[in-house]
């Protein structure tokens, strides 16, 4: 997972296409907040790389419709919310509608999006 990966290339030196590993992906920690890009390394593989705890987690999920199946979203989501029950997700970009809606089924308010100007208010993680 995620399953779009599959036709993401890359060009190596010889100019050959190969499949993406995203070594080159970053993601940034700032005191309690994962911003996790468009997660393409796999969101649980993101934060389980994360040595300090996670209060809130926002970026792209990278589950884009009609890749993964409602199953497995729905698996996802289960892991997620046992795994890190006190962690806040927001995410828009490249996670799909369907894939949005199958995730705050299982997650609730855990769960939200944003976009373009929306404001995240997280006051009881600031000084």
């Amino acid at each position: 997972m995620p399953k779009g990966n599959r036709n993401l290339y890359v060009q190596n030196a010889n100019a050959d296409y190969i499949h993406d590993d995203f070594r080159h992906e970053l993601a940034l920690y700032v005191d309690g907040l994962l911003f996790t890009g468009c997660a393409h390394s796999g969101l649980e593989n993101i934060l389980a790389a994360c040595l300090w705890p996670v209060h809130s987690v926002v970026g792209g999920f990278h589950l884009l419709d009609g890749q993964e199946t409602a199953d497995e979203i729905k698996a996802l989501s289960q892991r997620l919310k046992a795994e890190y029950p006190e962690t806040q997700f927001y995410t828009s970009h490249c996670t799909g509608d369907n894939v949005f809606e199958v995730m705050k089924d299982v997650m609730g308010k855990q769960l939200q999006s944003f976009r373009c100007g929306t404001i995240i208010a997280l006051e009881k993680y600031m000084p």
